[in-house]
């Protein structure tokens, strides 16, 4: 699994616009390496990208290699409510993508 660890959600980074916190990054990073437990043996590639506020950026790195590393962040909560809009948009983005993966 290749994980794309941009920062630039974070609530601190002034082009985002986003509220992620660092223990947000560091609970999608747990869960991300859930799925690479159960899918391909562990295996995670985490390749550095965007993060505008040196800080931030640099705790979220020490939070993503925390998890990694085997410490860090709990499992993340289970959603809350509906998943419907959640299932709408990626309904959408499955038929989007047909004509380039023929698995879907």
């Amino acid at each position: 699994l290749i994980m794309s660890a941009g920062y630039d959600a974070h609530v601190h980074d002034p082009l985002g616009g986003m509220r992620v916190s660092t223990d947000g990054y560091a609970r999608m990073t747990r869960h991300l390496q859930d799925v690479a437990d159960r899918h391909c043996g562990g295996a995670i590639a985490a390749v550095t990208e965007g993060g505008y506020d040196l800080r931030a950026l640099a705790a979220c790195l020490e939070a993503t290699m925390r998890v990694l590393d085997g410490a860090g962040a709990t499992a993340p909560p289970p959603p809350e409510g509906t998943a419907d809009r959640a299932r709408l948009v990626l309904d959408s983005v499955v038929e989007i993508q047909k004509r380039f993966w023929r698995a879907l």
